[in-house]
């Protein structure tokens, strides 16, 4: 009898150190973010212009803190045989017509409100931490991507 065993490792991402994503936020991140916010959230307005809109929102994580996004490494055991595969572990999405729903009624001003509200704590240094942590959240409140 074959035993089939799957392992799913999610890393995260071993980029840019600490001080350097301080010092980054610090002298660009706050204000960069700020401006690829509005950017992104301008080309959501056209609807011809939303796939590159969504594309620059869901880079604003990366932009204002340097985060690397998490690597997915699946490793599956069958017969015998090792295979390895790098972020092959997909997550299962709600529904394209939920998130686009959720894009036209809510996402589009929700996102706008947090983005300002990121900027915002974002020139203050007291809360930085939690501006980090709504630019993070920026893609999930956008459309529901689930990470």
């Amino acid at each position: 009898m074959s035993q089939n065993t799957t392992v799913v490792i999610v890393e995260g991402g071993n980029g840019v150190n600490l001080l350097v994503r301080v010092i980054w936020f610090l002298l660009v991140g706050w204000w960069a973010a700020g401006v690829v916010s509005l950017l992104g959230w301008l080309l959501l307005l056209p609807v011809v212009t939303i796939p590159l809109g969504l594309a620059m929102l869901n880079a604003v994580p990366k932009i204002a803190t340097l985060k690397e996004p998490k690597t997915t490494w699946q490793v599956n055991r069958v017969e015998g045989v090792t295979v390895v595969n790098r972020g092959a572990v997909a997550v299962a999405q709600h529904p394209f017509w939920m998130r686009a729903a959720w894009f036209v009624v809510i996402g589009w001003w929700l996102t706008g409100l947090v983005l300002a509200m990121a900027y915002v704590f974002a020139v203050l240094p007291f809360f930085w931490p939690l501006a980090c942590v709504l630019y993070d959240r920026v893609p999930v409140l956008l459309t529901l991507r689930r990470t």
